[in-house]
């Protein structure tokens, strides 16, 4: 085995040997190969598409929500794809709302979203009024309630009891927990005494191209006018919508964009730093550089040693060799954007990985081209710069591609497409490293051969005495850190030592497996938001107020077979029981059920007769006062 294992190695090292001796021999081939293929793949950019759909690409493939959704989208087929703006508003004190400043001021609100917020397209002029269509009555409870409240306990005009979580209004029910939040009873009646929050749900039908573009003007203006009301005296506003949140996920990945060319510089500047020599003889004396270099970038544990020779020192090879997991960037992304992939906001973070990974390979790089004999011609120098380099770059390489390539296996989209695209990276910046870099090293091996100035390589560096290769007199910091390293090493090997890290790593290790064992899965778009996201404040709103208190469920039954058969509408009612007595439903006061309404409907028409008919739908879902069902139901072919 141990034969097998030194045969493999020593193939390994013969052929990264032939690949530095190719490289040594052909640099020019190299560069300009793998540049025009950067050039090449990077053009890619041409057919660029950027994807932005929280509920699409953060869903996994095999989730309930995801098949639930689906069903949605297909219920709706009919009528278009749906669309959903909610709007709170909170006392600016953090009081009740039903204060009468605050109540008529939150009735001011309403109204003007209702119908005095407008949008210009195509020259006219949109308010959601013009395009809520039969989703209209949905933002009416708030209206309704607000109104009923100011009537009855300001201007003492109606005789309504103001019960929650549903209220009777003239024998037609309003259901108040979807919009009135953290209500406050009265002990004796549990009549509503107060709310400090109140949420309206804006509800419509995206038909076509041209209402997308008015619905996604609309909140918009909606999210600046909620922004506007950051200072108002009596009540704050908060907007939030399935649009808005993409918007804002994709706004964390381009702010982070920036701080890319920040990581370079601060990269760039480090590599040239801790690549720069002092003698031709390793120094002790660059030891108290690694905890700078552990500051600066954390993945850096150990800095190159320094010299004074202005011809070994590598400042222009180190600080293209920055550049080289740029150039692997080009290739990757540009390859992938050919194929077809699209940019998610996610894979924003792959810059910054690549960029941390291909700078720690031109660390092993430039060690092993330092260990070579000086004597040596500069492709033979470069080949064993590569066999001894070229295992460790692959097998971290390897480790690395697996890591994030394992990824690709998860049901979620966005993952599997961060996944494919580092995973391509670290593929393209193993091999801009190999060749492009390596033929970098030979030129820099061309100028050391030449004694040209590190510095300015139009320079030639003068002769100068010979180094003596053994120090007589060692240095106070040398004789310090070998003493050192003797002791830690006698420490080390010590059966204390051994037994001490036996017990921290069984610690560590339970430690490791209890906190696995806590982690939760969970991701929230509060995750995807920056820290000064305007959106943050509603979402944490939601999260811990509105999702608590309130919600309906949705129920769709795509296939209810023909409800003219005496037994099928006794088995809706049911199932409706059954959902209306399921463990954390509030009952049948949250039930919204159009054949609570048609049936009655039919019995009119068929003179006291309410066996079901699907003849008198059409006429029943175009009567205002039913209109508000049609959403409910969808009729498909007309063939009754």
């Amino acid at each position: 085995m141990e034969s097998c294992c030194s045969a493999v190695e020593l193939k390994t090292q013969r052929a990264f040997y032939l690949t530095g001796l190719f490289i040594g021999r052909h640099p020019k081939f190299c560069l300009i190969f793998t540049s025009i293929l950067a050039l090449v793949l990077s053009a890619g950019v041409v057919k660029f598409r950027e994807l932005n759909d929280i509920l699409e690409h953060f869903t996994p493939d095999s989730s309930p929500s995801r098949y639930e959704y689906a069903v949605t989208r297909e219920f709706f087929r009919d009528f278009g794809s749906p669309f959903h703006v909610v709007v709170a508003m909170r006392a600016a004190d953090g009081g009740s709302l039903l204060r009468p400043e605050h109540l008529d001021r939150a009735l001011e609100i309403e109204n003007y979203l209702q119908y005095k917020l407008n949008v210009t397209h195509d020259g006219r002029t949109y308010s959601y009024s013009d395009f809520c269509g039969s989703h209209c009555e949905t933002s009416d409870a708030v209206s309704i309630f607000l109104s009923m409240y100011r009537d009855v306990k300001i201007r003492k005009k109606a005789n309504v009891k103001l019960t929650y979580p549903t209220m009777d209004i003239f024998g037609h029910r309003v259901y108040l927990a979807n919009n009135i939040f953290q209500v406050e009873l009265n002990n004796r009646s549990h009549l509503i005494e107060g709310s400090r929050l109140v949420s309206i749900n804006f509800h419509a039908i995206i038909a076509n191209s041209s209402y997308e573009a008015i619905m996604k003007k609309w909140e918009h203006k909606v999210f600046d006018y909620s922004e506007s009301t950051k200072n108002d005296p009596l009540i704050r506003v908060y907007a939030t919508s399935e649009g808005l949140v993409s918007e804002e996920v994709r706004r964390t990945g381009i702010e982070a964009m920036p701080l890319m060319s920040i990581s370079f510089l601060v990269v760039l500047v480090f590599t040239v730093a801790t690549t720069l020599r002092r003698d031709p003889i390793t120094s002790i004396e660059a030891m108290p550089l690694m905890s700078i270099s552990f500051l600066v970038v954390l993945v850096f544990t150990v800095a190159t040693t320094l010299r004074r020779d202005p011809i070994t020192s590598k400042p222009w090879e180190a600080a293209v060799g920055v550049f080289c997991p740029i150039l692997s960037l080009m290739a990757s992304f540009g390859a992938l954007f050919w194929l077809g992939f699209a940019f998610l906001p996610i894979v924003s973070v792959v810059p910054f990985l690549i960029l941390a990974i291909g700078v720690d390979d031109v660390f092993i790089f430039l060690y092993c081209y330092h260990r070579t004999d000086r004597k040596l011609p500069v492709e033979r120098r470069i080949a064993e710069m590569l066999a001894e380099a070229g295992p460790s770059i692959t097998i971290t390489s390897l480790t690395n591609f697996l890591s994030f390539a394992i990824s690709a296996f998860t049901p979620t989209p966005a993952i599997q497409v961060f996944s494919t695209f580092i995973s391509v990276s670290v593929v393209f910046d193993y091999f801009y490293q190999i060749f492009f870099f390596s033929a970098i090293l030979t030129y820099g091996g061309y100028r050391e051969e030449k004694r040209l100035n590190a510095y300015a390589p139009c320079i030639a560096v003068p002769d100068s005495k010979p180094v003596v290769e053994k120090i007589k007199r060692r240095s106070v910091l040398e004789k310090a850190m070998s003493r050192f390293m003797d002791i830690w090493v006698d420490v080390s090997l010590s059966n204390t030592a051994r037994l001490f890290m036996a017990v921290f790593l069984i610690g560590y290790w339970t430690f490791s497996a209890y906190g696995i064992m806590q982690i939760k899965v969970g991701l929230t778009s509060e995750k995807l938001f920056l820290d000064d996201s305007p959106l943050l404040p509603f979402v944490r709103i939601q999260r811990d107020i509105i999702f608590r208190e309130g919600g309906q469920v949705i129920v769709f039954v795509n296939n209810p077979g023909d409800l003219r058969r005496r037994d099928a509408v006794p088995e809706v009612m049911r199932l409706l029981d059954r959902f209306e007595h399921a463990t954390g439903s509030v009952g049948s006061v949250s039930t919204h059920m159009w054949l609570f309404a048609y049936l009655p409907y039919v019995g009119i028409q068929n003179h006291g007769e309410i066996d079901f008919h699907y003849k008198y739908l059409p006429e029943f879902m175009a009567q205002r006062e039913y209109h508000r069902w049609s959403h409910f139901v969808n009729l498909g072919p007309q063939r009754y």
